[in-house]
């Protein structure tokens, strides 16, 4: 019957929207430890983040049921090995992310500030690599050609 189908769809989108909670709220979690602990995290802060990072759902992007469960542990690890001095994991993140953004232009769209401070933060990350072609070359013209083709 339609109600069943109808409750049956309202169970998987109260599923999908419980589960990018928690990852947003992981994600808050390690930006309380950040704010405290400052961008030099210390032996207390790295004892935190590593109990956080234990948690089930960061062990899988497949266990993220929707666009903002990735979004959220994407935004997690990236943020977690940047605070780890581990620019290199912490860039496959952005990259992850930046890549998520493109799947889906209508999100792109609405909200191009997420895209751009995405596209920046790898830059910045190359940078500190001293990935300098990287800089110039490999991402200097991804936001005018994927973001005019989205729009």
């Amino acid at each position: 019957t339609s109600l069943h189908h109808l409750e049956t769809e309202e169970e998987e989108f109260l599923k999908r929207y419980v589960n990018s909670r928690k990852y947003l709220f992981l994600l808050n979690q390690l930006l309380v430890i950040q704010s405290k602990e400052g961008l030099s995290t210390g032996k207390e802060g790295h004892k935190l983040m590593r109990e956080l990072s234990k948690d089930p759902l960061l062990t899988n992007e497949k266990k993220a049921l929707s666009f903002w469960a990735k979004y959220w542990f994407n935004t997690f690890w990236e943020i977690y090995y940047y605070l780890k001095k581990d620019f290199s994991h912490s860039s496959v993140f952005i990259k992850r992310r930046i890549e998520l953004l493109e799947c889906y232009p209508a999100i792109l769209k609405s909200n191009p500030v997420r895209y751009v401070n995405s596209l920046n933060s790898l830059k910045t990350l190359y940078y500190m690599q001293k990935k300098y072609t990287d800089v110039f070359n490999r991402h200097g013209n991804m936001l005018t050609s994927n973001y005019a083709q989205n729009n």
